[in-house]
């Protein structure tokens, strides 16, 4: 990883359907902008996969960020709003792990899944 940078996950394969999920869009393989219901021209287009490494040399931008988004009205926003500020200041990366097992853990029902069929894919990399 470079110093000073953040990576982002990204799954190129994904749907709409269901769910709403972040869309980051690539120019040059570089993300430029990070939000749910994305429309516009881009490289590429993938699925935030809500996983990120942050190089201890951004934390202080990342609190500060943070810090600025947690108060006033800014107290109702979702963290995305941070993440989003830092891709469009291109802080990030991204890393296109398309195929490789992961899931989210928002419900019962995704941890169940998640043992049942991420893990022993995991484990069986």
């Amino acid at each position: 990883m470079l110093c000073g940078a953040m990576l982002l996950q990204l799954a190129a394969v994904f749907s709409t359907a269901d769910d709403d999920p972040v869309l980051v869009p690539l120019r040059g393989g570089v993300p430029f902008e990070f939000l749910k219901q994305w429309k516009g021209e881009a490289d590429g287009v993938g699925e935030s996969i809500g996983f990120f490494k942050v190089d201890p040399a951004e934390f202080p931008r990342l609190v500060a960020a943070t810090e600025r988004r947690a108060t006033g009205a800014g107290r109702r926003e979702s963290f995305d709003e941070v993440l989003r500020d830092l891709v469009r200041e291109g802080r990030f990366q991204a890393e296109d792990v398309t195929g490789l097992p992961w899931t989210e853990l928002d419900f019962a029902s995704d941890l169940e899944r998640a043992e049942r069929e991420v893990l022993p894919a995991i484990l069986a990399l």
